[in-house]
């Protein structure tokens, strides 16, 4: 399920969200609701596609077997189920195991249990700290959930004294644990085989960040980025940003070099640079990556400039 966000905008302006039945090929789109939604697909034998919405924020519920019985020409869709939530909700996750779904809020990490065609509501998960993280990843490995959080001035232009903090949850034990990554702007992680990864982005120098799963902190620097934030100025708008990527067969740590066109590939369990690819693109803001495992260990990747 793919919803859409919001391009090269500056405001929310689509409703659109597109469907894919990777089994059978069938495809639909349907009009739900403006904005930049998020979405989860709960469930495996009649799943749900689950819309997290802002401003108002909601849990919006919609079988799967409906949207692809839509018929042509974007009809749009009312959700069999939905639930109240905050309206600055940004981050998402499900649980395949127990059929639950998270979203991040400045409250801490809602969460619900799917009952039928419904969701159940259960007592949020607490930040436990003057911050609050901005999305989040389901760790199949290690039952976990994963996200930064980010504290300090809310004033964008003073990014960089920004906290940011790994947080982790248990999904078995329901234990939180917090580690400090330092100032500046941290963003999205990667998960390896035995570490989490976090690209920093600082005037004061760059670094990938390697988490151990015994709470072990590693850190390798990065060249500075041509155009990367500044001081004075947002960490947002026309600068440089990094991708980071990784998975959870392998150790190897793939991080961009936006408007380089270069990847740093680190070997996590040395904290070793292994090797540099220049590409044929520049990877303006960083790019998308992904990182996938090959036969042998060997990684294979993919990027995606802007």
């Amino acid at each position: 399920a793919v919803t859409t966000g919001l391009g090269k905008n500056t405001a929310p302006w689509s409703d659109l969200l597109t469907v894919v039945d990777l089994a059978t090929g069938q495809t639909t789109r349907v009009r739900t609701r403006v904005g930049e939604p998020g979405v989860t697909v709960l469930g495996s034998g009649e799943p749900l596609v689950v819309l997290r919405h802002r401003e108002p924020g909601a849990l919006a519920v919609h079988p799967l077997a409906d949207l692809l019985a839509a018929p042509p020409g974007c009809p749009s869709v009312t959700p069999a189920a939905c639930l109240p939530l905050p309206d600055d909700g940004h981050g998402d996750a499900q649980d395949p195991r127990h059929a639950r779904v998270f979203a991040a809020t400045g409250e801490g990490v809602h969460r619900a249990r799917r009952d039928g065609d419904s969701l159940v509501p259960e007592p949020p998960i607490p930040w436990d700290a003057p911050a609050r993280g901005w999305y989040l990843r389901l760790d199949p490995r290690r039952r976990a959930l994963w996200s930064t959080l980010r504290g300090g001035p809310p004033d964008p232009l003073r990014w960089p004294e920004w906290t940011n903090q790994a947080w982790r949850h248990d999904l078995d034990t329901h234990t939180t644990t917090r580690t400090r990554l330092g100032p500046g702007l941290v963003f999205r992680l990667a998960l390896a085989r035995a570490h989490t990864a976090f690209a920093r982005i600082h005037p004061d120098g760059d670094e990938l960040i390697l988490l151990d799963t015994d709470g072990t902190t590693r850190r390798v620097a990065l060249p500075a980025m041509d155009g990367a934030p500044r001081r004075g100025s947002t960490p947002w708008e026309g600068v440089q940003r990094r991708a980071v990527a990784a998975s959870p067969d392998t150790d190897w740590v793939a991080v961009t070099r936006g408007g380089h066109g270069e990847v740093h590939l680190v070997d996590a369990a040395t904290a070793t640079e292994a090797n540099r690819l220049r590409l044929d693109t520049p990877l303006h803001h960083g790019g998308h990556a992904t990182l996938l495992p090959q036969p042998g260990g060997r990684p294979g990747t993919s990027w995606a400039g802007e």
